[in-house]
């Protein structure tokens, strides 16, 4: 009882050692961030000056953006660039699906980690997904464009090649943590591997499955607007023409096109998401 008293009577009392310890952190931490935005230009001072009325009258940028080349011809030239831009993103995703299906069961702990043998098999994937996930795609894209040329396809399989480490590790960790309740239901009845996989793990991840997917989906179109900026397919390659002609009312259009895109597909998976874990 007088321990719990004590407790209860200085709940937040920190020894002193802990206490200089915490306080000689935060300071230096302070001191680093400053010297972060000193070092790297962000200060109140300089981005008052860039936004200040007389830098703003040297540039017809933000006027130019505001007026956006709205011609059926470009809107149309544009929306095609941008379902080559979906394509690639979605392609890429479904690949990296397929691969990462399977892959996330076998780099599973608690299916792959019990033997010996097993356990070898389970770290030579896990380092296969960290490997994979340490090159991004504009790099892979750089790689594959040797063989393949600067067109979709190389988008696709770069996209698809980095998506294999993030989705594999994302479904080896869901298939880690299901309840072990219903497999050991199955296996009492005599049931074997694939029957504990499909009626007993897969019920359990499915939802967490098409979550992380449409996740993925989301973030891989976006990097399909990126890879158009070193030659591959899609709207990004004409952001990347309209930034080097400075046609900046084009460019403006494809900005909105690229906004409102994103903007549905991001609603579309958020409502499916939404559905599942209702």
């Amino acid at each position: 009882m007088k321990k719990i008293d004590k407790i209860k009577k200085d709940p937040y009392k920190w020894p002193p050692l802990k206490t200089a310890l915490i306080f000689a952190g935060s300071l230096v931490a302070v001191v680093a961030l400053c010297w972060m935005c000193k070092d790297t230009g962000l200060l109140p001072s300089e981005i008052a000056r860039g936004l200040s009325i007389e830098n703003l009258n040297k540039t017809t940028l933000i006027t130019d953006l505001l007026h956006p080349d709205l011609s059926w011809e470009l809107i149309a030239k544009l929306s095609m660039q941008m379902l080559k831009t979906i394509e690639i993103g979605f392609l890429g995703t479904v690949l990296a699906v397929i691969i990462s299906l399977p892959l996330g069961f076998i780099g599973a702990f608690n299916l792959m980690g019990a033997r010996q043998p097993q356990r070898g098999v389970f770290y030579s994937i896990r380092g296969l997904f960290n490997a994979v996930r340490a090159f991004e795609s504009f790099i892979l894209v750089l790689v594959l464009a040797s063989i393949f040329g600067f067109n979709a396809l190389s988008g696709i399989l770069a996209i698809g090649i980095h998506s294999v480490g993030m989705l594999g590790k994302l479904y080896a960790e869901a298939i880690e943590n299901v309840d072990a309740g219903p497999i050991e239901a199955i296996q009492s009845t005599g049931g074997n591997r694939m029957q504990v996989i499909f009626y007993g793990i897969i019920p359990q991840i499915f939802p967490l499955l098409i979550g992380y997917s449409l996740y993925r989906l989301d973030i891989n179109i976006r990097m399909a607007f990126i890879l158009g900026y070193i030659g591959i397919d899609g709207i990004g390659n004409l952001v990347l023409q309209y930034i080097q002609m400075f046609d900046i009312n084009k460019l403006s259009t494809a900005f909105i096109i690229t906004l409102v895109v994103i903007s549905l597909i991001d609603y579309l998976s958020t409502s499916i998401r939404n559905r599942l874990f209702a």
